[in-house]
């Protein structure tokens, strides 16, 4: 990892004694819950987008329909385990570990 030293003006190295397992366990730790303009935006980078998220959501008999519509337009953060989410995923042919990684870089969006 780099540091920067604004006040020495130095550029260093911190050497991180963790595995790439342990570091993913851990970003996947702080992922569970992110705000929804950073989810958004990484579906959007994915390649999905907020329309396509509501046709599938219109395909769900009501009043999980509505329900489901309001929530994701409404909310405020989206979470791993999340039930739509995952029909979002199963239709974008998304398996866990890649949402993982989307909760993951959504997380860590500098929004």
């Amino acid at each position: 990892m780099l540091i920067y030293d604004d006040v020495n003006d130095v550029l260093t190295y911190q050497v991180i004694d963790k595995t790439e397992g342990e570091i993913f366990a851990e970003d996947l730790a702080n992922a569970t819950e992110v705000k929804s303009i950073n989810f958004l935006v990484q579906l959007e980078l994915e390649g999905v987008t907020e329309s396509g998220i509501l046709a599938i959501i219109d395909t769900l008999p009501e009043p999980n329909k509505t329900i489901a519509r309001v929530s994701f337009k409404r909310a405020t953060f989206f979470e791993r385990d999340n039930a739509l989410l995952l029909l979002v995923g199963q239709e974008y042919g998304f398996d866990s570990n890649k949402l993982d990684e989307i909760f993951i870089n959504a997380n860590k969006l500098p929004i």
